[in-house]
């Protein structure tokens, strides 16, 4: 499929309820807390600080493939969405879309692919990372070809406006972790194991919704707007796409580790590390759990796209300033009452500075649906690219350090942002009828 391909036109749709928004916030920051409660009870629960940190190890492996992974659900949410669309437009309006491949059939194809390389790398990663944790690699190839069904029922949920049931997904998994890791720690205090095997067990909670809920059941049987070989390879793009997103959001701070020497600059490092958490959580959590609504707002709303996209731009322009003045005042102090074992001060700039930049990415991350929104996959995937290349490369400007994070995660994300930019003005301009 061309990157240029358009989605099927519809008639745009009143935007998602306030009720139901709401419920998406409140499972994303459950979500949130959950998974800070997780790295509390089980560092707490393992006594020794080697096994803590090979258990934060084992965390970070198994986010960082559900990481990868979850590209599959913006793809999902994009092709069950235009399907969706060109069954309930007016009858006049109505245009002929493709009924292609099962979504889990797209799915069960990535996880077995996904699971594979991680079986088939095992002996690398597990004697050297996570020598302690039994069944390492079995639990790893488990976790990720569930996970890629999970992803996907959610992508489906959000792609027919199941926003309801599409947060209680979100959120039950992320509440089932907690309990069962509560669980582990509880009846195996210090059995390392017991608590791997406790995080990857809420990856077959999917199989749960569907067992029980009519609407999820006919989520898991909806099908694509293009058949099984495009829609696998609209997934690998996706993928690759969240590879690099995780070069500027999760895996950013083992970049900055990168640059660590020795003393004073080690504890900047660590200081810079924990202030890019605080100002990017509350503009990127909410929003990674709003990207299917992004998505389905982007696909309803064909040659107004940028419109739409300028809109959600100004909104968290209007927040970020209001925020970035908020860190400046407050970033310092909170900075030193969370963490006063640090002995390290950042100036209020920075902090402002980093809130810019986390609206940078915001605005990255919006541009990227959209892009989605109009199956220009290969543009979604180049904008990541860029944006994650970029800032890596600016890591290496000839100025101070805190400065020259600010750049780097500030212009990256904006030379991405511009990427798909043009992608998504071009479509606009092929959808808007001619005089």
């Amino acid at each position: 499929m061309s990157s240029t391909q358009q989605a099927p036109e519809a008639t745009p749709e009143p935007p998602i309820a306030r009720s139901r928004a709401l419920g998406i916030v409140a499972s994303s920051g459950a979500a949130a807390v959950c998974s800070f409660l997780i790295t509390v009870v089980s560092t707490n629960s393992l006594g020794s600080e080697e096994l803590a940190l090979e258990f934060l190890v084992f965390w970070a492996l198994l986010f960082g493939a559900y990481g990868v992974i979850s590209g599959i659900q913006n793809e999902t949410t994009r092709a069950t969405s235009a399907v969706w669309l060109a069954e309930h437009a007016p009858t006049g309006a109505r245009r002929p879309v493709t009924r292609g491949a099962p979504v889990l059939a797209g799915a069960a194809v990535m996880g077995g692919a996904a699971a594979a390389l991680v079986g088939a790398s095992a002996w690398w990663w597990a004697p050297r990372f996570v020598p302690h944790v039994g069944w390492a690699p079995a639990l790893l190839v488990g976790a990720v070809f569930l996970y890629a069904f999970h992803v996907a029922l959610s992508g489906a949920l959000a792609g027919q406006r199941s926003w309801g049931l599409f947060a209680l997904v979100m959120g039950a998994e992320a509440v089932l972790r907690l309990v069962t890791v509560a669980l582990a720690a509880w009846f195996a205090p210090g059995n390392l194991t017991a608590l791997a095997w406790a995080t990857i067990g809420p990856a077959a909670m999917w199989l749960v919704f569907v067992a029980l809920s009519r609407d999820s059941r006919r989520a898991a049987a909806s099908v694509a707007d293009v058949g099984l070989g495009q829609l696998v390879r609209n997934n690998v793009v996706t993928a690759l796409s969240a590879a690099a997103t995780a070069v500027l959001i999760t895996g950013f701070p083992a970049v900055l580790k990168g640059l660590a020497g020795g003393g004073q600059q080690a504890a900047a490092l660590a200081a810079l590390i924990l202030a890019i958490s605080l100002t990017r959580s509350p503009l990127m959590i909410p929003l990674q759990a709003f990207q299917g609504v992004a998505v389905t707002a982007f696909l309803a709303a064909p040659g107004r796209r940028l419109a739409v996209l300028a809109r959600y731009m100004g909104a968290l322009a209007a927040l970020g300033a209001v925020a970035a003045v908020a860190a400046a005042l407050l970033g310092p102090w909170l900075l030193g009452l969370l963490y006063p074992a640090l002995g390290y001060e950042l100036p209020g700039a920075t902090f402002a500075g980093l809130m810019l930049a986390a609206v940078a990415i915001t605005w990255l991350t919006l541009s990227g649906m959209a892009a989605l929104a109009i199956n220009a996959h290969r543009t979604y995937l180049a904008g990541w690219v860029v944006a994650s290349a970029a800032s890596v490369a600016l890591l290496w400007l000839p100025l101070p350090l805190e400065p020259r994070v600010v750049v780097a995660l500030l212009a990256g994300p904006l030379l991405g942002w511009g990427v798909h930019l043009e992608a998504i003005a071009r479509a606009d301009r092929a959808q808007r009828p001619t005089l």
